[in-house]
């Protein structure tokens, strides 16, 4: 075979394109299968399904599931010694680990949080019996 010159293109036969007069645009119809592809209708997915209401204990509990297993495997990948694993695993490793410090410091901190707010009726109690003594205290 032989690449295609300007010489092989003057010896091919020219093609007669068929051009419709301007009057008979009105009336052209075109091909079913052509017309149909540009339907937009017919080309979107179904709507999908209506959302069953799912009780957010129920999403809690499917959570709590997966996290527990996730803990597993995180504690599988974590004792596993480190000249053991692919360079792909300790990339994983090292990615775990420094996760859960990061979750860790997270829980740490709500948990401070949540003993501050707890702390603040007592410290306010405290500070209404001082001011109820304090009185007494100047006077005699």
């Amino acid at each position: 075979m032989r690449p295609f010159t300007l010489d092989d293109a003057a010896i091919a036969e020219p093609r007669q394109a068929k051009i419709p007069s301007i009057d008979k645009l009105d009336e052209a119809v075109l091909p079913v299968d052509v017309a149909s592809r540009y339907h937009v209708t017919e080309m979107l997915p179904p709507p999908p399904a209506p959302m069953q209401s799912v009780s957010s204990l129920e999403v809690s509990g499917q959570l709590t599931e997966i996290v527990d297993l996730s803990l597993v495997e995180a504690r599988k990948m974590i004792e596993r010694p480190w000249e053991d694993l692919t360079e792909k695993e300790q990339s994983i490793k090292s990615g775990l680990i420094q996760t859960m410090f990061s979750t860790q410091v997270k829980v740490d901190d709500t948990r401070l949080r949540s003993r501050q707010v707890d702390m603040l009726p007592k410290i306010l109690e405290l500070i209404a019996k001082e001011e109820k003594r304090l009185p007494k205290m100047i006077e005699g």
